[in-house]
């Protein structure tokens, strides 16, 4: 998990490949929304989260001249930035493919197809906690 900016991004399955990589990070995508509803009820500064979860291939390099960060690039981080974009606060927006991999196990509802900036019309999904 980094941050970029006013975001976080965080990945499963890497660096060593896990089958069920999108089961791990919808989990810990809920349980990060679960938590920021537990905390704002006792805190006067509501936090909020947009969530976007896309999958697919990715580049992992450690990059930089004086300070070393390990960062990841791909069009699958730059779909999930653009997801997270569909989403209402305290909402997770998934990709079809990410949607087909959690429909038996995740409550999910279709949104419908949407043009995404470099990816054309994509169908999305919207990832609900079931609790």
């Amino acid at each position: 998990m980094k941050t970029i900016g006013d975001a976080y991004i965080t990945v499963a399955g890497l660096p060593d490949p896990t089958p069920d990589h999108a089961k791990a990070i919808a989990n810990t995508a809920i349980r990060f929304v679960r938590y920021l509803k537990r905390r704002n009820l006792s805190h006067p500064h509501q936090w909020q989260c947009r969530i976007g979860l896309s999958t697919g291939s990715v580049v992992g390099s450690v990059v930089g001249i004086q300070k070393y960060v390990y960062d990841i690039f791909g069009p699958a981080v730059n779909l999930a930035s653009r997801l997270q974009e569909f989403s209402e606060p305290m909402q997770i927006t998934v990709q079809n493919s990410v949607a087909n991999v959690l429909k038996d196990q995740f409550d999910l509802e279709h949104v419908g197809k949407k043009a995404i900036r470099g990816f054309g019309e994509q169908d999305i999904w919207q990832l609900s906690d079931s609790n």
